[in-house]
């Protein structure tokens, strides 16, 4: 029973349709470089490189909050640094000062010296970061601290509050990124103040309990340092971790999406063969000839 032309084209038409639609495919493969283009391509490991995709987003922004927490907390750190330095200057002076061979005149002359430590201590008090004020607490668009003129001297007030500046850094993990300013502040702007207002006045009784609250304020600045470092590390810490875990992501994604292009290959030099086969077939089934129709 012969089986009817018009059938027989119909297979061959559908063998080649179906040999090109496979070919097909592996070239878009190889030319975007993934395993699928759609979903509906591979369901299971399309929803888990959605899955994947989602938390590489998330820690993308946790780590550019971390990236902004390091940022803010070096600057802070780094004013604490010089704080500590400038106090450390204000005690040797101090010691130096309280020497019996000096007289009124050479004490008037260190007390400019202690003017300037006091000039550098109130601008590092009200230092800013990325034009916000790093020591006023939540009140960072003004300078937190003001110099005042006393009858006994120079006073220092404090317009800040106590608010915590905050970053969340990770799933439940936060960081505090400040320090209350008059607690960093207030006591060397007052111990060197004391000095100078001692020098002025050429008092070696008042020298001597000068040097006594510099050391209770460069034990203070030293504590606040301390804490400044332990957050650091742990910042430090926690940021190696998420950058583990994005590579980790990334890693696993790639699993999913990225295609073997070794065997990709290999699919698409079989995948040509089939479709040569199927068009060389299909040739000779639809030639049609004198003896066909004769039949």
């Amino acid at each position: 029973m012969r089986v009817a032309d018009s059938s027989l084209a119909r297979q061959a038409l559908r063998g080649i349709h179906e040999s090109r639609r496979q070919l097909g495919a592996v070239q878009v493969q190889l030319a975007s470089g993934r395993r699928f283009t759609r979903a509906s391509q591979a369901p299971p490991a399309a929803a888990r490189a959605d899955t994947l995709r989602n938390q590489l987003e998330t820690l993308g922004r946790y780590q550019a909050s971390s990236h902004t927490a390091a940022d803010r907390l070096r600057a802070v750190t780094a004013t604490v640094a010089v704080l500590t330095e400038l106090v450390q200057d204000a005690l040797q002076l101090a010691v130096a000062s309280g020497s019996g061979a000096l007289t009124a005149a050479d004490r008037s002359c260190l007390a400019l010296e202690a003017e300037e430590i006091a000039g550098a201590v109130l601008d590092l008090a009200n230092s800013s970061w990325m034009g916000r004020h790093l020591f006023g607490g939540h009140l960072t668009a003004d300078p937190p601290f003001a110099r005042e003129t006393g009858a006994g001297g120079y006073t220092f007030a404090y317009r800040g509050d106590g608010g915590e500046v905050i970053r969340e850094v990770g799933p439940g993990c936060t960081v505090t990124l400040n320090l209350p300013g008059d607690a960093v502040f207030g006591s060397p702007l007052e111990a060197v103040e004391r000095l100078r207002q001692a020098l002025v006045d050429n008092d070696p009784a008042s020298l001597a309990e000068t040097t006594s609250a510099l050391h209770q304020a460069l034990d203070q600045v030293l504590q606040h340092q301390a804490v400044l470092g332990v957050r650091t590390a742990h910042l430090e810490l926690w940021a190696d971790h998420l950058g583990t875990m994005n590579c980790a992501y990334a890693e696993n994604l790639s699993r999913e999406e990225d295609l073997d292009f070794t065997k990709a290959v290999s699919d698409l030099h079989t995948r040509e063969i089939a479709y040569q086969a199927s068009l060389a077939v299909a040739a000779r089934l639809l030639q049609p000839s004198l003896l066909d129709y004769l039949r």
